[in-house]
């Protein structure tokens, strides 16, 4: 019965990665697992392209191939029920997650893990798809006993490599705390630089990644910490024990 399952999730994903015309590379190939993986990695474009975003997918929510400008095709987990859908995931960490998030920096730049389970879709790869306008971010937690708490902001931004892929947060709302804002200077994340065992970005004496094993936006060091493999942290929220965090973006609404 599983190996049907299987079978059958696997027929699915080469539908929803397989349309028409001429056959392209899929970048980040390495973030699916053996059994969806495409021969050689490459798949067959649309004749009208692929979508920019998950805002211009149709259908549940999934994996599906989409192409910022300026880019190659990357596959994506698309959340299609939250608010709406045309949500691209960039980050799901599950307690006791099966991935390590002691990552470098090129890890965290180009993506780890299962695109169908936790996974970081990559600083450069997110880097590309904000870069198309303008985007706003959802900050999704499920606490130890299993309550749903948000954090959202209506822009977001990051500056590129060479700067460190920085950090810009806009205005909050939602019922978690504002914890990426807020509570000490010495603790704030907003334009905050990423840092990771390799690349020591923060303010603090240490190096933050090194010390919590998950590279992330930290100050001196944390209010928030989603990306580590025992520990998942919100001020307020959770103190280490929350079951999961998801990290979605969209087109944002926001007129500047």
């Amino acid at each position: 019965m599983a190996a049907k399952m299987g079978s059958a999730l696997t027929a699915i994903i080469l539908l929803a990665l397989c349309t028409a015309t001429f056959e392209e590379e899929i970048f980040n190939s390495h973030m699916l697992d053996e059994e969806t993986r495409l021969t050689r990695s490459h798949v067959t474009t649309p004749s009208k392209g692929y979508p920019k975003d998950c805002s211009g997918v149709k259908g549940t929510s999934g994996i599906y191939v989409i192409q910022p400008k300026r880019s190659p095709p990357i596959v994506v987990y698309c959340d299609m029920t939250t608010e709406g859908g045309g949500w691209t995931m960039i980050q799901r960490n599950t307690r006791y997650s099966k991935i390590t998030w002691n990552e470098y920096w090129t890890a965290y730049k180009f993506g780890f893990g299962n695109i169908l389970k936790d996974h970081w879709l990559g600083n450069e790869h997110v880097y590309n798809i904000i870069n198309q306008g303008i985007y706003q971010i959802k900050f999704l937690l499920k606490s130890s006993n299993s309550v749903t708490f948000n954090a959202d902001y209506d822009s977001f931004s990051m500056a590129n490599e060479a700067n460190g892929y920085q950090l810009h947060l806009g205005r909050y709302s939602g019922n978690a705390t504002n914890a990426l804002m807020q509570y000490g200077n010495n603790f704030v994340h907003d334009n905050m630089k990423f840092t990771t065992a390799d690349r020591d970005q923060d303010l603090a004496s240490y190096n933050c990644a090194a010390s919590i094993r998950g590279g992330f936006w930290f100050n001196n060091c944390y209010r928030v910490n989603l990306n580590s493999k025992t520990s998942i942290y919100w001020y307020k929220i959770c103190y280490g024990n929350c079951k999961s965090s998801q990290i979605l973006i969209r087109p944002s609404k926001l007129c500047l």
